[in-house]
């Protein structure tokens, strides 16, 4: 599990809906084939990822990007995910989103939008001290973009994840 949460916040520096293009069943295999390595990845690196986590705390988006690609550790992951037919980080993310967005069902996003609105709440709580709010506040940011994707999903792409939909969920739920 831990080395998932370095997988996402690798992902998740590079949120962005520039390119938003359509699933497609080659991509959707191709994300799931290199989920597993990339976890594996993590799990081997968790050192590096730990320090370059506690690193980017409190950076903008922009700034944790430009540290990322400076990183040791970033040519060798971009090489890994480029056999598994990704041409970059950005491009890995942007299908992690679609994916997860599109597996979204409508209880899922109505989960969610409810825990932003009480995860709203928890940071106004008088209990909540610095790092916890700056915890709430980077899950809030992941969960409205992936909910941002999930409003752009197309019925084509829903269609693409259809056969995969168990593993993803599975994914999702780890």
């Amino acid at each position: 599990m831990r080395a998932l949460k370095y997988v996402v916040t690798i992902i998740s520096l590079l949120v962005s809906f520039s390119s938003f293009a359509a699933l497609t069943a080659t991509k959707v295999e191709n994300w799931m084939a290199a989920i597993p390595a990339i976890e594996q990845w993590s799990s081997d690196n968790g050192d590096i990822l730990e320090q370059f986590d506690s690193k980017v705390q409190g950076l903008s988006d922009e700034e944790a990007e430009a540290m990322l690609k400076k990183e040791s550790f970033y040519p060798e992951f971009s090489k890994m995910i480029s056999g598994y037919g990704f041409d970059s980080i950005t491009e890995l993310k942007e299908t992690s989103f679609e994916i997860f967005g599109a597996a979204m069902s409508p209880e899922m996003v109505a989960q969610m939008e409810e825990g932003l609105a009480q995860s709203a709440a928890m940071l106004e709580s008088e209990y909540a001290n610095e790092a916890m709010k700056e915890n709430i506040e980077a899950g809030q940011a992941a969960i409205t973009s992936l909910l941002e994707y999930a409003k752009q999903t197309t019925d084509s792409d829903r269609e693409a994840i259809a056969p995969y939909l168990t593993e993803i969920e599975q994914m999702m739920n780890n």
